[in-house]
């Protein structure tokens, strides 16, 4: 399924299995103890979901873009 961003903005975390985060620059795990990689592990464990960077995790969510891993993409 093909979503936009006004379908992302009106997702519920507790409902749609979705996280937000809003990783402006970075994205903080517990204190750096992590990196994101051990977020989408956790999310598996859970059995799936959607980790979605670059949005508040307030409701409705807004829109505040990333520069994290910012030219990076496919090193995961």
């Amino acid at each position: 399924m093909i979503m936009d961003i006004e379908k992302f903005k009106k997702l519920k975390e507790s409902e749609d299995k979705v996280e937000f985060k809003k990783a402006k620059t970075q994205f903080n795990y517990k204190n750096n103890r992590r990196s994101i990689l051990g977020y989408v592990t956790a999310l598996a464990n859970e059995g799936g979901g959607k980790l979605i960077l670059g949005m508040t995790d307030t409701y409705p969510h807004e829109v505040v873009g990333t520069t994290y891993y910012k030219g990076s993409e496919g090193q995961l």
